[in-house]
């Protein structure tokens, strides 16, 4: 007797190759077994999926439900779900809840949430994983280390090359926490306390990831008028050392840089001519969300938050950083505030509706709202070339991610405004290149299922096979849609009928009904 058994649907295994007709039958949490027509055997749950599509769970290398706490707040992660999201890859972008050696650990995470909501009682990656597991979760969960948090809690706000000693201490912290069972770790060099990272500290965190046999994810230095010379930074680093590396959401900021995209093409092409283990992600929008500051040139917050937030305040400093400011190619029109902790009442708004309500030149309001949020506004920038993207999700080394975090119904309760990927990113993939017939579903559903499973080191999930975990997704192609867009961001997807996390239901109806996931260490 199986637990349950799918009969008679199209299944994408995840491994690349065509679409079958078969069933699927469900025991103690793994796929039991595979035939290619009903088998007659029983179950205690039965599923027809005539005219449907069965593939594996897909999984979320870009994941945020961590640092944002909605992993802790909204336990169903329900806005991920019903995308067919089984997995999340947490850790992103340099921001680990773990390790924390000190209490400036904290204000590295404290630019995507206010880490006041929450109960820390733990220091290391053991204890945090520990914590986890005592913990109820619908999707799968495991955790990149946080570089940029680690070396903030070493040197706190110093923006500075570490020394000797400290290259030692942190390699130790490191090493530390893969052996614990990180996947592996982050960096966001793009943000103001990482500057100072020289070629010097990044080849040492690499050798170190290299010998533990994980991955180095890294969110680039620039994505704008230096995104050439900020890619070419990690492809140099890989060359070096051979670490297995990943560029989180990969793009081009900006109108008038997107003359680069032919460039960057050729840095990728030669990456994978040279047989280089590099791959990335992006998400499937032409517009980010993002941290306000990144908005003001780079220069202003070289010294980290505190002499970002002083060099705002001086006058001389502020001419000129207007000046800088009205040569960028922004559309301040389509710069959405997604994000305001001090000033709720213009989440929702354009940068020219504040300014206008503020009478306020653009950069000003800009300058203002870095300022009155502490540097801990976001924003969301509709800057990204839809050309480029489509020519970068053609890579084969490249995944969908949706950079975001989950939240669930209680949402509209406290933020009435949020970036449509965390509601649609994964169907949007589908909708827009899937259904279009810009990609087949054997080429498509790899880039969300096997291709991150195998780069991250997640075993046992990613493809349809007997023995594997079984995290299966039942889509209904003909009612496939992401909803939710920028002007009503918070709908959930349509089409995603079932969703199975460790040989249980997780989503059915469109309801979660089940907390399953399991704790991943690598």
């Amino acid at each position: 007797m199986y637990d349950i058994i799918i009969k008679n649907g199209l299944i994408v295994d995840g491994s690349g190759n065509k679409p079958y007709k078969g069933t699927i039958s469900i025991k103690n949490g793994k796929i039991h077994k595979i035939t290619s027509k009903d088998n007659g055997y029983k179950s205690h749950i039965e599923i027809e999926a005539s005219d449907k599509i069965i593939t594996p769970g897909f999984i979320d290398i870009s994941n945020h439900s961590d640092t944002y706490l909605t992993l802790f707040s909204a336990p169903t992660q329900k806005s991920l779900i019903t995308q067919g999201v089984t997995t999340l890859v947490g850790g992103n972008c340099g921001a680990s809840l773990a390790p924390l050696i000190s209490n400036s650990a904290i204000a590295s995470i404290q630019k995507w949430t206010d880490m006041s909501n929450i109960n820390i009682d733990w220091h290391t990656f053991k204890e945090y994983l520990t914590i986890l597991k005592n913990k109820s979760f619908a999707p799968n969960f495991g955790s990149l280390v946080g570089y940029d948090t680690v070396r903030r809690g070493l040197i706190g706000d110093d923006n500075r090359a570490l020394t000797d000693d400290e290259l030692k201490i942190i390699a130790k912290l490191i090493a530390q926490a893969l052996e614990e069972g990180a996947i592996g770790v982050s960096m966001g060099l793009a943000f103001s306390h990482m500057q100072a990272v020289d070629k010097k500290e990044l080849l040492q965190l690499a050798n170190i990831i290299k010998k533990y046999n994980k991955i180095l994810t890294v969110h680039s230095r620039n994505d704008g008028e230096k995104v050439v010379e900020s890619i070419q930074e990690i492809i140099d680093i890989v060359s070096n050392t051979k670490v297995k590396t990943h560029i989180n959401h990969l793009k081009i900021l900006g109108r008038k840089n997107w003359k680069y995209a032919k460039e960057i093409n050729e840095i990728l092409n030669q990456a994978i001519l040279d047989n280089l283990p590099l791959t990335f992600d992006i998400f499937p929008y032409t517009a980010n969300n993002t941290v306000a500051y990144l908005l003001l040139p780079g220069w202003v917050a070289v010294g980290g938050r505190q002499v970002l937030l002083e060099n705002l305040q001086d006058s001389n400093i502020r001419s000129k950083l207007i000046q800088e400011m009205k040569s960028n190619s922004y559309d301040y029109t389509r710069i959405i505030v997604s994000d305001s902790p001090m000033n709720k009442s213009i989440i929702g708004k354009s940068i020219v509706e504040i300014a206008k309500n503020q009478n306020l030149g653009v950069e000003d309001a800009v300058i203002q709202l870095v300022i009155a949020s502490e540097g801990r506004a976001r924003v969301i920038v509709d800057s990204i070339s839809d050309r480029h993207m489509q020519e970068l999700i053609n890579f084969n080394n490249s995944m969908v991610g949706s950079d975001s975090a989950g939240y669930d119904d209680t949402l509209i309760k406290y933020k009435n405004y949020e970036h449509p990927r965390s509601f649609g990113a994964f169907t949007k993939f589908l909708q827009d290149f899937v259904l279009t017939g810009q990609l087949d579903w054997q080429r498509a559903i790899p880039k969300i299922t096997s291709i991150p499973a195998k780069t991250f080191g997640l075993v046992e999930i990613g493809i349809i096979r007997e023995n594997m975990n079984a995290d299966i997704v039942i889509l209904d192609p003909t009612k496939l849609n992401s909803c939710a867009n920028f002007q009503q961001p918070i709908q959930y997807s349509t089409g995603i009928d079932m969703v199975i996390i460790n040989g249980e239901i997780a989503l059915r109806d469109g309801d979660v009904i089940h907390l399953g996931g399991k704790i991943i260490k690598v």
